[in-house]
């Protein structure tokens, strides 16, 4: 039996699927646009709706859209 068995590790280029709910930290703000972006390892969602306060904050987002081979995607923030 080996030790490492049922150890899994995380890509470091997740996917989602739409209508995924995740937390995530809200890593860049544009205040005049209210885009944001949320950075999960490499892959990163761009959020729509997010206010200034939010910013380094954890949300929960709504995954709209998600492309596996760009690692990128559009959620929104779930009040």
């Amino acid at each position: 039996m080996s030790l490492f068995k049922t150890w899994r590790f995380r890509s470091n280029h997740p996917t989602f699927e739409a209508g995924e709910e995740i937390n995530a930290y809200l890593t860049t703000l544009d205040a005049d646009t209210g885009r944001a972006e949320a950075r999960i390892g490499d892959s990163v969602l761009e959020v729509s709706g997010a206010k200034p306060e939010q910013l380094d904050k954890l949300v929960m987002l709504k995954v709209q859209s998600f492309d596996a081979q760009s690692h990128r995607g559009q959620a929104q923030i779930i009040d």
